[in-house]
């Protein structure tokens, strides 16, 4: 996904992004967009070996020439204070990928509107394997003036992605790798179906293996 962003969108100059582990999300953006900046803020708790992570891809990002800077820090708390130190303009892209929760993913992007504008690309890992709709939906909405918000469900871990509505070639990157919203709806529908896994295997089960079970639990 983001190598079809990059082959349409060459306006891409800052780009923030929230969790780093070892870098490989860091470098693959930086040599993407070559004329951009990467910013990361990282809070080292993703694992014993995080705190190398964050050395290990300034090291990666000085010995190949890349504009990359990770810094140790908590977000939202410290986001303004690394913002404000590595640019002087608004965000074009923001790619969140912390903690993986409801109330975090809505603290993240809260804090980085603070610093973004309807030009603003946003990009949020794993938004449906984690469970983060709740806080998407409300982004969406908070969104609703200035973007085109949708979940991509063509991404591997359930991309939440907000491009900006007048920005027809981001907008196609967003359709190329979204799923159909009536599709979406009838899915889910056949999925209630299936939240009762005893009468999964109720069906599944043949009746003489039934009547086994039940003989055996007696």
């Amino acid at each position: 996904m983001f190598e079809t962003l990059a082959n349409v969108e060459h306006n891409i100059h800052n780009i923030f992004i929230i969790g780093n582990a070892f870098g490989y999300s860091a470098v693959i953006l930086s040599l993407l967009f070559p004329n951009a900046k990467v910013v990361c803020i990282d809070a080292g708790i993703d694992g014993a070996d995080n705190m190398l992570g964050i050395n290990l891809t300034n090291t990666i990002a000085k010995s190949h020439n890349l504009n990359i800077s990770v810094e140790f820090g908590f977000s939202p708390k410290d986001t303004k204070t690394i913002i404000q130190k590595h640019f002087n303009t608004p965000l074009n892209l923001v790619f969140i990928d912390g903690l993986h929760t409801n109330e975090q993913l809505l603290l993240d992007f809260e804090e980085t509107q603070k610093y973004c504008n309807q030009d603003t690309i946003w990009v949020m890992h794993d938004v449906i394997n984690y469970h983060m709709q709740d806080s998407f939906e409300k982004i969406k909405k908070t969104l609703a003036n200035t973007h085109i918000t949708k979940l991509l469900y063509r991404t591997q871990s359930g991309i939440g992605f907000a491009a900006p509505a007048h920005n027809h070639n981001v907008l196609n990157v967003l359709e190329a790798f979204s799923e159909n919203d009536a599709l979406i709806a009838h899915l889910s529908q056949i999925a209630k179906g299936y939240q009762d896994p005893l009468r999964i295997i109720k069906k599944l089960i043949p009746r003489p293996i039934k009547t086994f079970i039940k003989a055996y639990l007696r």
